[in-house]
C-alpha cells in the first residue's frame, strides 16, 4: 500500500485527524469555545480536509471507502427526497458525516510505518487526556462529590441511582462517555503490546486499569459487554499465540473455548467490581446527612416520577390507531429479555411497526427530525433513537443506505478477521489488537447509537481504528 505522494501532504493529513479528533474529544471541556470554532473555523476545515483526501488519493482506496463515500452521497440524496433539496433541514448532519471518509481513509492512505507513529501520537494523546479524567472522575467518585467545570459550570461527580453511585463525567450521557475509556482501554492494550522499551509499559498498564475502573463505576451494561467482547478476543489471541505450534485442531478448539469462557467472566468481573468500588467509596467516605440536605431530597420525593408503562400522547389519528391495534407491551420470554435489555426490543418493534405504517422510509429514509415520530407511538417512553445503529441507518437512509453499511462492515470484518487469524511474519500481535476495539464499537452500537448517522467522537474513534486496522490487513494481503 503506497502513501500520499509528498511526506508533507501525508504530515498534514495525519495533524489535521489528530486535531479535529481533539477538537470533538475536548468538546464537553468548553462547548461555548467548540460551538464557537465549529461555526467558523470548523466549517472550512473541513471541506478542505475532505475534498483533500479526494484529489490526492482519488478513489484509489478501496472498495471499503468507495462504499462509505457512496452511503454519504445517497444519505445526502435522501435528504433532497424527503422535501429537503437546499438542505435547511438537515445540512449540519450531512456536513458532519462527510468526516466519515477522511477519518476512515487516513489509515488506507498511510504506509504500515506511518500508521505505527500515527497510533502513537494518537495513543498517547487520548490515553493521556483520559487518564488525567479518569483520577478526577475516581476521586469525585470515592469523596461523593460534585466537581464544576468553571468554565461550563458542568458538573464532574458522581450521581445517586437506586441505592448505589453512578459516575456522571462532564454532564453527558454516561452511555457516551463510558464509550470513550473503552476506547482508551483498547489502545493502551495495543501500545502495551507495541511499545519497545518495557519501562514504558508500567504507566500504560496502569492508564489501562484506570480506564477500567471508570467503566466499572458508570454502570453502563452495553459497554462493559463490549469490554468483556474485546477481552475474550485478546484471551483467544493470546492462547492461540502460546499454541502455535500444536496441533491446527488444538489451536482452533482450545482458542474458542477459551473465548466463550472468558467473556462472562469479564463481565461479571466488571459488575463486581463496579459494585466493590461503590461500597469501598461508602466505608472510606460515609455519607453525612443533614437537616439542609434532606429538604431537596424530601422536594423530590413530592414530585410524581414519570411512569415507564404510561401510555404515550401520540401526535396524530393515524398513530393512535395504529397503537390501539398493535400495542406496546412484550409478554414472556421477550418480556424479560426486553426488561433486560431496558426496553430495546420495544424500541426496534417499533421501527419495524412504523415502517408498516409508512413504506415509503424503506427506500428513502426520512429526515432527522421525524425519525422517532411515528414509531414512538408504539413505545411508552418515546426514547430520543433507537438503541441499534443499523435500525437507526434504515430508518433515516433506507434501505439502500443499509446495504451499502452492511457490505462495508462485511468488507471490514472480513479482511480484519482473517489478519487476526494469520500467522504471516507480516501480521504482528500489536496490529492484530487493533480488531478488538473494532468488535467491541460494534456490539455496543448494536445497542446503542450515532455511528453513520451522527457525528460525536465515538463514531470518529471507530472510523480512524477500523481504517487503521483495515490498512494493516491491507498490508500484509499485498505483502503475500
Amino acid at each position: 500500500m503506497s502513501s500520499l505522494s509528498r511526506p508533507g501532504r501525508t504530515k498534514a493529513y495525519m495533524l489535521s485527524v489528530l486535531l479535529l479528533f481533539c477538537f470533538y474529544m475536548l468538546w464537553p471541556v468548553n462547548f461555548y469555545l467548540a460551538g464557537t470554532l465549529k461555526s467558523t473555523y470548523y466549517m472550512m476545515f473541513v471541506p478542505l480536509l475532505a475534498g483533500g483526501v479526494l484529489y490526492f488519493r482519488g478513489l484509489g482506496d478501496g472498495a471499503e471507502a468507495r462504499l462509505l463515500l457512496a452511503y454519504w452521497l445517497w444519505f445526502w440524496l435522501t435528504r433532497v427526497l424527503n422535501g429537503s433539496p437546499a438542505l435547511q433541514e438537515d445540512f449540519q448532519v450531512v456536513f458532519d458525516l462527510g468526516l466519515m471518509f477522511p477519518f476512515f481513509s487516513l489509515g488506507l492512505a498511510l504506509s504500515a510505518g506511518e500508521r505505527r507513529r500515527f497510533l502513537d501520537w494518537f495513543s498517547a494523546v487520548t490515553g493521556g487526556y483520559h487518564f488525567v479524567l479518569a483520577i478526577v472522575c475516581l476521586a469525585a467518585f470515592f469523596s461523593h462529590s460534585l466537581y464544576v467545570n468553571p468554565i461550563t459550570e458542568g458538573h464532574l461527580g458522581m450521581l445517586g441511582t437506586d441505592g448505589f453511585q453512578r459516575i456522571n463525567i462532564l454532564d453527558t450521557n454516561p452511555d457516551s462517555s463510558s464509550y470513550w475509556f473503552l476506547m482508551s482501554l483498547f489502545l493502551m492494550i495495543y501500545q502495551f503490546f507495541a511499545c519497545r522499551r518495557k519501562l514504558w509499559r508500567i504507566p500504560i498498564l496502569l492508564s489501562a486499569a484506570l480506564d477500567w475502573l471508570v467503566i466499572c463505576i458508570t454502570y453502563t451494561r452495553s459497554v462493559i459487554l463490549a469490554v468483556a467482547a474485546g477481552a475474550g478476543f485478546l484471551v483467544f489471541l493470546l492462547v492461540r499465540t502460546a499454541l502455535r505450534r500444536k496441533r491446527r485442531a488444538l489451536r482452533v478448539l482450545l482458542p474458542l473455548l477459551c473465548l466463550l469462557i472468558s467473556v462472562p467472566l469479564f463481565y461479571k468481573a466488571s459488575s463486581l467490581c463496579g459494585d466493590g468500588l461503590n461500597r469501598l467509596s461508602y466505608s472510606l467516605f460515609p455519607v453525612v446527612r443533614d437537616a439542609g440536605s434532606e429538604a431537596p431530597q424530601a422536594q423530590a420525593e413530592e414530585s410524581p416520577a414519570p411512569q415507564p408503562d404510561a401510555a404515550p400522547v401520540l401526535s396524530s389519528a393515524e398513530a393512535r390507531t395504529a397503537y390501539a391495534v398493535h400495542g406496546s407491551e412484550l409478554g414472556g420470554l421477550l418480556g424479560r429479555l426486553d426488561d433486560l435489555s431496558t426496553l430495546r426490543l420495544t424500541v426496534w418493534r417499533s421501527a419495524f411497526l412504523a415502517l408498516k405504517l409508512k413504506p415509503s422510509v424503506l427506500w428513502k429514509g426520512q429526515l432527522t427530525r421525524d425519525t422517532m415520530t411515528l414509531s414512538n407511538a408504539f413505545t411508552p417512553h418515546n426514547p430520543p433513537h433507537y438503541h441499534n445503529a443499523l435500525v437507526q441507518v434504515l430508518m433515516t437512509a433506507g434501505v439502500p443506505g443499509l446495504l451499502l453499511i452492511l457490505a462495508l462492515l462485511a468488507l471490514t470484518l472480513y479482511r480484519c478477521f482473517r489478519f487476526f487469524l494469520s500467522d504471516s511474519p507480516h501480521a504482528g500481535t500489536a496490529e492484530k489488537i487493533l480488531l478488538l476495539p473494532v468488535i467491541a464499537s460494534l456490539l455496543y452500537f448494536m445497542l446503542e447509537e450515532g455511528l453513520f448517522t451522527d457525528c460525536d467522537v465515538r463514531p470518529l474513534y471507530y472510523y480512524v481504528i477500523s481504517g487503521l486496522a483495515l490498512g494493516f490487513a491491507r498490508d500484509r494481503e499485498t505483502a503475500e
